[in-house]
């Protein structure tokens, strides 16, 4: 029986990241502060032809649905319709880009026990998830105020563009894509679906983070 091939695709963030994955290898990985229309087609047609795996050898496109940048999710929404359409047989799974980098995060060697990850939403509001020894809270919103009273290991996502700025106190969170072929196995974390979406209409399905478990991570 032939090994399981994985598309993995994330416009969510300034960069753009494209990977084949087969099992537990990463065969091939594109990663670049590009243009997302370019890059996705340019890309793949190069990691296929450098793997020597044809799309229809693809089983299933692992992607991040957002939130993140408008225009990259909207290419990438584009280039998985034409995809499917193409190949009715791929399978969809998407996840949100907070939990997923949150999770990536968490295998790194370096990461700390406890942290807090942060992504734009608009003007002086922004998402945030909590992550504690691999469990990942579910999405919410703080306002600036609430931010900045946040305490422990803050993170947030590059972006190419933010509405405020990113909280002093925060650092700049790159994926850990060493551990993606370990994220793709996570159960709940992707979620299948019939046709490309961008956040919000995917609900996430995580562990609700209650206060008592955030002070505790706090204090790590």
């Amino acid at each position: 029986m032939p090994l399981k091939t994985t598309l993995w695709l994330d416009t969510s963030t300034q960069d753009t990241n494209i990977a084949l994955v087969r099992e537990d290898r990463i065969l091939a990985l594109r990663c670049a502060e590009a243009n997302a229309l370019a890059f996705l087609f340019d890309e793949l047609a190069s990691m296929l032809l450098e793997t020597g795996i044809r799309f229809p050898d693809i089983q299933s496109l692992h992607y991040i649905c957002g939130p993140g940048s408008s225009l990259g999710l909207r290419i990438a929404c584009m280039a998985i319709s034409t995809w499917k359409t193409a190949y009715p047989g791929l399978r969809l799974q998407a996840a949100h880009t907070l939990p997923a980098y949150a999770a990536l995060h968490g295998l790194c060697p370096d990461a700390p026990p406890a942290f807090t990850l942060l992504a734009q939403h608009r003007k002086d509001t922004w998402y945030q998830v909590a992550h504690e020894n691999g469990n990942i809270s579910t999405m919410n919103t703080l306002s600036d105020d609430e931010v900045s009273k946040l305490e422990g290991n803050l993170y947030h996502l590059p972006q190419r563009k933010f509405a405020t700025s990113p909280p002093i106190s925060s650092q700049p969170l790159s994926p850990y894509l060493p551990a993606l072929t370990e994220i793709l196995q996570i159960p709940g974390l992707f979620q299948t679906v019939e046709k490309p979406t961008v956040f919000p209409e995917i609900v996430p399905t995580f562990k609700k983070w209650v206060p008592q478990r955030h002070s505790k991570a706090a204090s790590c």
